[in-house]
């Protein structure tokens, strides 16, 4: 009864074993099927992806081309769609959309631009379940706009792109 009220989290259950939190999961989940090997349909990860909102926002950006964006300069075009979508205040997409599919140090770039807007308030962060999630703080929309428009650059990015010089 008391394990039923007071049921274990996965964090209480890999401190437990000593494991982490997802090798819980994967052992819960073929622990249930009774099988060892957990098999995953191509169905089933289209339906994962679909539930969690993972998809590359860089895919998007119908003139993208590896030619034509890279590191930095992918910014303005994301918060582009990030308006288009009107995903401001509440209305959120997952975080590593941004960057996702993008090169190594383009997702570094894009990752720590994305940080300095969250410092400045200009973006928010909020957690789901569906991973963490980002969306333009209601306040800055007209910044962003501004942004996209060329009218306005924060200074954490210019001081950012100054020092990737």
């Amino acid at each position: 009864m008391y394990a039923e009220l007071f049921p274990l989290t996965v964090s209480d259950v890999a401190d437990q074993l000593g494991i982490r939190r997802t090798e819980v999961l994967r052992l819960r989940v073929c622990c249930v099927q009774h099988t060892g090997a957990l098999h995953i349909t191509d169905e089933q990860v289209q339906e994962m992806a679909t539930f969690a909102g993972i998809f590359s926002l860089t895919d998007r950006i119908s003139e993208a081309s590896e030619n034509q964006y890279h590191g930095s300069l992918w910014l303005l075009p994301i918060l582009q769609v990030f308006i288009d979508e009107g995903w401001v205040d509440t209305v959120t997409v997952r975080m590593d959309n941004i960057w996702r599919g993008l090169p190594k140090e383009e997702a570094r770039i894009l990752q720590e631009m994305t940080y300095c807007l969250v410092r400045d308030q200009i973006l928010k962060i909020y957690s789901s379940n569906r991973g963490k999630q980002i969306a333009i703080s209601e306040n800055h929309l007209e910044t962003v706009r501004e942004m996209v428009s060329g009218q306005f650059l924060p200074p954490s990015i210019s001081e950012f792109m100054d020092s990737e010089s």
